[in-house]
C-alpha cells in the first residue's frame, strides 16, 4: 500500500474517532451521529451510454437550452490548466525568504547554529529537529547556518505561518512560529539562552560503560513515542567508548532525557536545574539488562525471508495481570529484528518477565507495513518461537457483461471486512482501468476470528468478507459472505454484472457547442438535511480529484468522464430524484435541479457548459497593505452551511494580495477570510497535501464576516476584504519566581466553543524558551484564552489575554500548589500503580473539554487503544507509588478541586472537593479504591462471524460517571473494566458512519446487570 491511501485510511479512522468521541461527550444518542469522511477519489471510469432516450438538454444554469440550432461541433475541447481555485492544493508552495541573525546569551553572533524553517501546518507537535528527513516526509524543512556575524537566509516553502528552530551548541534550544504576510521577511534577532550543560557516563546493570547509547530531548510525554517507529525526542548526545557523554543544548527547569540502546530497555531520566548554564557532572545513568527474544518466520519463501522483519511491541502491564503502570503498547515502544535467510530473528534490549507481541512484517519503511504473520505473544527470554509465514491473501476474479459475456475493464472494486476501503495501483490512487475485466485485490488484511487458536501455515479459513464492485451502466454487485484463505488467492470465478438503466449525457462547450472532453459526471440523490449534530468531514489533497464522490463509499457507478466526443453515462438511480452535476476545469461547475428518475427507462440529457464569472479576492490590512498567504472560506450558490473539512479550501492570496475564483457558476457566491488556525502542507506520497485542523464552515446570510457577490457568465468583479488588525503577544513565564523553560502555551479566542473538537478551532501555539521567553506572531485583535502546561505540572494553567494591533506584553508567574494523598484498598492494603488526576468537578462550571486518546497498531488483530476523560492536566500521568502515596505537582490554586484515582480493576475514586492555597500543600486527600465490575462486549454478524469497527460506550443507568468507551476491534470483543455495580446502558457507534439502517436509526442499546469482582456479557448482532 502507497503512503497516500494509507494517510487517507489513517486520517478516516482519526475523523471518524473524532466525531463519535465527541458525540460521547455531548450527551444523548440522537446527538452522537457519527462524521462521515469524504475522501475525494483520484479519477472516474469512462462509461458508454446505451438504450437512453432522449431528455431536453440543459445549459449551465440547469434550464432548458435555447431553442436555436446549433452547428455540429468540428472537436472537443479538452481539459484546460485548471486555475488556482481549481486546484488550491496542487499548486506549488512559493517559497519565502526569511533572514535574520542569531545572539548568544551575552550579545555575541554564534557562528555556525543550525536553522530548521517549515510550513507551520499545525498537524505535528514535534519541534524540527525531531523529524528525520530520511523516515518522514510530512514535513519538508528547510535549512541553513548562521555566518561569523550569526546572519543567516533561509527559504522554507510557506505561506501564512513558519515554524522556526534555531540549535546551537552550548545554547538552549529555541522554537518560534512567525506569521508571514509577503515573500520576505526579517525576523529581526534571535537571542539563545545558555544551556544547561550534564556530562556523566551511562552504564549496564554491572557498572560496565555503555557505548553509542542516544540520548534524546524529551519535551513531554507524547514524545517518548515516535509515530514512524524510530526514537522519540530530538538527539542531544551519544557516548563514547567509555559511556562518556555530554549534553549542551537544554534549557534551565525540569528535564527529561530518553536514552536508548539496541541491547537495553527504552530508560527515561528527568532532573532539574536552577539556572541557565548551570552545570551538573558525573551523572551515572543505568540501563538495564536486556532479555533477548530468538524464533524464526517459519514457512517464508527463502527469496522473501531476508526482507521481512519482526516486531515486538510492549503488551500493556494490566494485560499480563500486573499491577497498572506507565508502560502501555505504542509505537514507539517496539523492537525490531530483520530475518535472516533461514527466516530466524533476535529480538534484543527487551525488558525481563515481560510479554511482548510479536508479528512479522514487510515493507518496514511505510507506516504500517504489511503483516505476514499472525501476532503471537511470547516472554522476554522465550527460545524457538515461531510465526508461520502468512503470504499474500487476495480476491481473484474476472468481470463481465453477464448478458453479451463482455469484459468490463472500467471498475471499481472495494472489499474489507468492516470498512471498505478501495483497490489502489502503484501510484497510491484507487484503480478504474482492469485489461479484459480482470481483478487481482491483494494485500487483504487479516480477520482473526474471536477465540480462534493462531493460525497455521497452511492458513486458517475465515468468512465474512465484504465485496463491492461497480461500473456505470450496470448494477453494483455486492457480496458479504466470501470466505477467504488466509495466504492465498481465492478465486471467485467470474463476476457477472447485470445491466441497469443510465443516465447518459452529452456536454458542450455553450459558446460554441464543440463537445467537452473529459469533464467528470456525477448523478447524486437527493437527501433531506442532516438532523441533529452530525456533520460531514471531508479530506482533500492535490493527488485526490476534488469531485462529488467518496472512495470510502459507494457511488463509483454515478461518476465517470466524458470521451472526446463529450459523452458520458452513469448509472441511475431509478425511483430517487437526483442532481446531475458536471465539472471542467475551464468551465463553470453545473448543478441541475433535482431529477425525478424512471423506475426502469434509461433518460438522456444535454448539458452546456458556459465559462462562467470571475471574482478576484483582494486582502488588505486595515493600513491598505496587501497581505500574502491569507486563505479565504467560499461558498457557492449550494455549498453546505454545515460542512467540517480537513481541506485547503480554496487556496491563499498571492504576494499582491489576491486571489482569483475562476469560472464560477452563476449565483450568489459569499467570501470571507477564513475563521480559525488555519493548517499548511505535508508531503504524502510524493504529492502535496494541504491538512487543516477541522474547521467548521458557514454559509448563511446571518453569520459575520461574508461578503456576497452575484455572479454571472463571463462577468469579472474584484472583492477586497480588509483583515482584522493584528498584533504580537510576548512575555515571560515562570514558576515561583524561576523561567520556567519548555513550556507549551496555547492561546486560543474566549469566543470558542469550551467543548470543542479535539483540534482546530483556532487555537495557536507557542513555546518557552530557556529564560519562559514566550512569542505569539499575527495574532488577530480580540480578547483570548491562555493556556500554559508544562510536563512537571499537573494541570494546565489558565489566563486571559488581550491582544491589540502592534506589540502586546503579558507576564506570568505560576504558582506551585501540590496535592498528596495515599490510595488503599478495600482491604485498607496500598494500591500501586494506580493512575492520579487532579481537575475542577463538573459542578463548578468550569471548561469542561473532552479529551481523547487513540493508537493504532495494524499488525493484523491488534486493536486500538482509545480512552475519554476531561481535559485539564498537564505533564506525564502520575501514578502511586509501592506505599500508594502520590503527588500532584502544580494544581490550580485556590479554586474547587477533585483528585480521582483510576486503575484497570477497580472503580474510579473521586475525593470530595478541596482548595489549595497558592504556594501551598495540600496533604491527606486519601482515596479508597473499591472492586469493579467488568462488561464483556461481543459484535457479530449473522453466522457468528465477528464484527469489528464499533466503539461500545457504557453509561451508568444513574448518570453519575463518565461514560466508558473502547474500541471493538478485529476480534470482534472488547471488555469495560473498573465498573461500579448496578445497571449500564451498553450501545454501540461505528468508526465507519451510521449503523446499518439509517442516520437516523437509534443506537441499539443493552441493559446489564454489573456486580463487583464479576463479568457481566453484552452481545450485539450487527447487520
Amino acid at each position: 500500500m502507497r503512503p497516500l491511501p494509507v494517510i487517507l485510511v489513517l486520517v478516516g479512522l482519526a475523523a471518524a474517532l473524532v466525531a463519535t468521541l465527541f458525540f460521547v461527550g455531548r450527551g444523548s444518542g440522537g446527538d452522537r451521529q457519527a462524521a462521515i469522511l469524504s475522501a475525494r477519489e483520484a479519477a472516474v471510469s469512462e462509461a458508454q451510454p446505451h438504450g437512453a432516450a432522449s431528455e431536453p438538454a440543459l445549459d449551465s444554469t440547469g434550464a432548458g437550452a435555447r431553442e436555436e440550432n446549433r452547428a455540429a461541433p468540428a472537436a472537443p475541447l479538452a481539459a484546460q490548466e485548471p486555475s488556482r481555485a481549481a486546484r488550491p492544493a496542487g499548486a506549488e508552495v512559493p517559497g519565502v525568504v526569511l533572514t535574520g541573525r542569531v545572539l548568544g546569551n551575552l550579545g555575541r553572533p554564534v557562528e555556525g547554529a543550525t536553522i530548521y524553517a517549515a510550513e507551520a501546518n499545525g498537524f505535528t507537535d514535534l519541534a524540527l529537529d525531531e523529524i528525520d528527513p530520511d523516515r518522514s516526509s510530512w514535513v519538508k524543512r528547510a535549512e541553513a547556518t548562521t555566518d561569523r556575524e550569526g546572519r543567516f537566509q533561509i527559504r522554507p516553502k510557506a505561506q501564512a505561518k513558519v515554524s522556526v528552530a534555531v540549535r546551537a551548541a552550548g545554547f538552549a534550544p529555541l522554537d518560534r512560529e512567525f506569521a508571514l504576510s509577503g515573500a520576505e521577511r526579517d525576523l529581526g534577532d534571535l537571542a539563545l539562552d545558555a544551556s544547561v550543560v550534564l556530562s556523566g557516563r551511562v552504564v549496564d546493570a554491572s557498572g560496565r560503560p555503555v557505548a553509542s547509547a542516544r540520548i534524546a530531548r524529551l519535551a513531554g510525554e507524547r514524545e517518548q513515542f515516535s509515530f514512524f517507529g524510530g526514537p522519540g525526542g530530538a538527539k542531544v548526545a551519544e557516548t563514547d567508548a567509555q559511556g562518556a557523554f555530554r549534553v549542551d543544548q537544554l534549557a534551565s527547569g525540569p528535564w527529561r532525557l530518553a536514552v536508548t540502546h539496541p541491547d537495553h530497555p527504552d530508560h527515561i531520566e528527568a532532573g532539574e536545574t536552577d539556572r541557565p548554564g548551570s552545570v551538573q557532572s558525573g551523572l551515572v545513568f543505568t540501563l538495564e539488562e536486556g532479555v533477548e527474544i530468538q524464533g524464526r518466520v517459519v514457512g517464508a519463501p527463502a527469496d522473501v525471508a531476508p526482507s521481512l522483519s519482526v516486531r515486538a511491541v510492549l503488551q500493556a502491564a494490566s494485560e499480563e495481570g500486573l499491577a497498572s503502570d506507565n508502560t502501555r503498547p505504542s509505537l514507539g515502544a517496539a523492537r525490531r529484528a530483520r530475518c535472516a535467510a533461514d527466516g530466524s530473528f533476535t529480538l534484543h534490549g527487551l525488558q525481563s518477565g515481560r510479554s511482548y507481541r510479536l508479528t512479522a512484517r514487510e515493507g518496514e519503511r511505510e507506516i504500517f507495513g504489511r503483516a505476514r504473520s499472525a501476532p503471537a505473544t511470547a516472554r522476554a527470554g522465550d527460545r524457538g518461537v515461531e510465526l508461520p509465514y502468512r503470504p499474500e491473501t487476495a480476491l481473484v476474479f474476472q468481470v463481465v457483461d453477464a448478458t453479451s459475456g463482455a469484459p468490463i475493464a472500467d471498475l471499481s472494486v472495494q472489499a474489507g471486512w468492516n470498512i471498505l476501503t478501495p483497490l489502489f495501483d502503484e501510484e497510491g490512487r484507487p484503480g478504474r482501468r482492469f485489461p479484459e475485466g480482470r481483478v487481482r485485490f491483494g494485500n487483504l488484511p487479516a480477520r482473526p476470528q474471536a477465540g480462534a487458536a493462531p493460525q497455521t501455515a497452511s492458513g486458517t479459513a475465515s468468512g465474512g468478507l465484504k465485496l463491492r464492485v461497480e461500473a456505470a451502466g450496470y448494477q453494483a454487485y455486492e457480496r458479504s459472505d466470501i470466505a477467504v484463505v488466509e495466504g492465498q488467492d481465492t478465486d471467485l470465478g467470474v463476476v457477472r454484472l447485470e445491466r441497469a438503466p443510465v443516465v447518459s449525457v452529452l456536454v458542450l462547450d455553450d459558446p460554441s457547442g464543440a463537445p467537452v472532453a473529459d469533464a467528470t459526471v456525477t448523478l447524486t440523490e437527493e437527501k433531506p438535511p442532516r438532523a441533529g449534530h452530525g456533520q460531514q468531514v471531508s479530506f482533500n489533497t492535490d493527488d485526490v480529484d476534488t469531485q462529488d464522490g467518496d472512495v470510502f463509499s459507494s457511488g463509483a457507478a454515478q461518476r465517470a468522464r466524458t470521451g472526446a466526443d463529450g459523452r458520458a453515462s452513469v448509472t441511475s438511480l431509478p425511483g430517487k430524484t437526483a442532481r446531475l452535476r458536471v465539472r471542467h476545469a475551464g468551465h463553470a461547475r453545473f448543478e441541475s435541479e433535482p431529477i425525478a428518475l424512471p423506475l426502469a427507462e434509461s433518460i438522456e440529457r444535454t448539458v452546456r457548459l458556459g465559462v462562467g464569472g470571475t471574482v478576484t479576492v483582494e486582502v488588505v490590512d486595515s493600513h491598505g497593505a496587501a497581505i500574502s498567504g491569507a486563505e479565504i472560506d467560499h461558498h457557492g450558490p449550494n455549498s453546505d452551511p454545515g460542512e467540517l473539512v480537513f481541506s485547503g479550501g480554496d487556496g491563499r492570496t498571492d504576494a499582491s494580495g489576491r486571489l482569483a475564483f475562476e469560472h464560477l457558476q452563476a449565483g450568489v457566491h459569499r467570501f470571507r477570510l477564513r475563521q480559525g488556525a488555519g493548517g499548511g502542507f505535508i508531503d504524502v506520497g510524493g504529492g502535496r497535501a494541504f491538512v487543516q485542523r477541522i474547521t467548521r464552515q458557514g454559509g448563511s446570510e446571518e453569520e459575520p464576516g461574508w461578503t456576497s457577490t452575484e455572479v454571472g457568465d463571463r462577468t469579472t468583479e474584484t472583492l477586497q476584504l480588509v483583515a482584522p488588525a493584528r498584533g504580537s503577544l510576548a512575555g515571560h513565564v515562570s514558576e515561583v519566581g524561576k523561567p520556567l523553560g519548555n513550556a507549551t502555551l496555547r492561546l486560543s479566542p474566549r469566543s470558542q466553543e469550551e467543548n470543542a473538537l479535539p483540534f482546530g478551532g483556532g487555537a495557536r501555539e507557542a513555546h518557552t524558551d530557556g529564560r519562559g521567553e514566550y512569542l505569539f506572531d499575527g495574532v488577530e485583535e480580540g480578547e483570548y484564552r491562555l493556556e500554559i502546561e508544562h510536563i512537571s505540572r499537573a494541570m494546565t494553567y489558565e489566563a486571559e489575554a488581550r491582544v491589540r494591533e502592534g506589540g502586546n506584553r503579558q507576564d506570568l508567574d505560576l504558582p506551585l500548589a501540590i496535592v498528596e494523598g495515599t490510595v488503599t484498598g478495600e482491604d485498607g492494603k496500598p494500591v500501586a500503580g494506580a493512575r492520579m488526576r487532579a481537575e475542577r468537578p463538573p459542578s463548578t462550571g468550569g471548561p469542561r473539554r473532552v479529551a481523547f486518546s487513540v493508537m493504532v497498531v495494524a499488525d493484523g488483530g491488534e486493536e486500538p487503544e482509545v480512552s475519554v476523560g476531561s481535559a485539564g492536566r498537564a505533564g506525564p500521568p502520575v501514578f502511586t507509588d509501592a506505599s500508594g502515596h502520590y503527588s500532584l505537582r502544580g494544581v490550580l490554586p485556590d479554586v474547587e478541586l477533585v483528585v480521582e484515582a483510576d486503575t484497570k480493576d477497580a472503580q474510579p475514586a473521586r475525593s470530595a472537593t478541596f482548595r489549595v492555597a497558592a504556594d501551598g500543600i495540600k496533604k491527606g486527600i486519601d482515596l479508597r479504591l473499591e472492586r469493579g465490575g467488568t462488561i464483556e462486549v461481543s459484535v457479530q454478524r449473522p453466522g457468528g462471524v465477528p464484527a469489528g469497527g464499533y466503539l461500545a460506550r457504557a453509561v451508568l443507568g444513574e448518570g453519575d460517571r463518565e461514560p466508558k468507551v473502547q474500541v471493538v476491534g478485529p476480534s470482534g470483543t472488547t471488555k469495560l473494566t473498573g465498573l461500579k455495580p448496578g445497571r449500564w446502558r451498553v450501545s454501540l457507534d461505528s468508526l465507519s458512519g451510521p449503523l446499518p439502517g439509517g442516520a437516523n436509526q437509534d443506537t441499539p442499546e443493552r441493559e446489564v446487570e454489573v456486580k463487583a469482582g464479576e463479568t457481566a456479557k453484552a452481545s450485539f448482532d450487527v447487520p
